[in-house]
């Protein structure tokens, strides 16, 4: 399942709950939330996250996937750099 790459025109979602959607994808567009500050993905078996990701500037609360996702672009963990060392102690919230 994917969200449309409409979805990135929802520049003023400042909230988005997508938890147990059976995502495996986000769209490039996602990068376009820039008004993005709360973002939960939990129990989705998300496979990548778009380079676009590290445009999420205002993003404060991240809750990721359950699972571990095996494609995360450099720029995206250079932007989150929490998410390598979370990731080796299986953590995916942060608050």
């Amino acid at each position: 399942t994917s969200l449309p790459e409409s979805f990135g025109n929802l520049s003023a979602l400042k909230e988005c709950n997508l938890w147990n959607n059976k995502l495996t994808t986000l769209p490039e567009s996602f990068g376009n939330l820039e008004s993005l500050r709360t973002l939960n993905l939990w129990k989705n078996p998300i496979k990548s996250i778009p380079d676009s990701f590290a445009k999420l500037s205002p993003l404060l609360h991240l809750r990721i996937n359950h699972k571990r996702i095996p494609n995360v672009a450099d720029n995206v963990r250079e932007r989150f750099p929490f998410y390598s060392a979370f990731r080796k102690k299986k953590v995916y919230r942060l608050d």
